[in-house]
């Protein structure tokens, strides 16, 4: 019942995006992160992506006040080899536990990726339904 009043509260979930943490974007070869962009900012970042070594887009959180370097980020590419050449690669990785996680998925369309982006920026529990978990590739 009183939900509402709680609904500002500080995350504790660290595999989801942070409401109290600031949003910033880096966009490939793009000079210097981009700190608190719009949704136009990241959308319009996703549909520029190219089939391009520097073609990418990171979309990073990090825990202003802590020193134990927690960090949430979704990024995104378009793979250049293999069966899903010319597909959206997608991940995101975090800091759960004292240890870095790195889940991967493959999405064939633009808007599936838009969709994935939509749902981080606006703080919503994220569905990692579909991702593979590649954390062994994390230190």
């Amino acid at each position: 019942m009183f939900k509402f009043f709680n609904r500002h509260k500080e995350s504790t979930d660290d595999s989801q995006p942070r409401r109290e943490w600031p949003w910033r974007l880096t966009l490939g070869a793009y000079p210097g992160p981009r700190s608190n962009p719009s949704w136009d900012d990241v959308r319009n970042g996703l549909e520029a992506l190219v089939r391009d070594g520097d073609s990418y887009l990171i979309l990073e959180q990090k825990d202003p006040a802590g020193p134990d370097q927690s960090y949430w980020f979704i990024q995104c590419a378009i793979a250049l080899q293999g069966p899903a050449a010319g597909q959206y690669s997608l991940e995101v990785g975090y800091r759960k536990d004292g240890k870095g996680w790195l889940l991967d998925r493959t999405l064939p369309k633009l808007e599936q990726v838009v969709a994935c982006f939509d749902w981080a920026f606006r703080w919503k529990p994220m569905d990692y339904t579909g991702f593979e978990d590649m954390s062994d590739m994390v230190q």
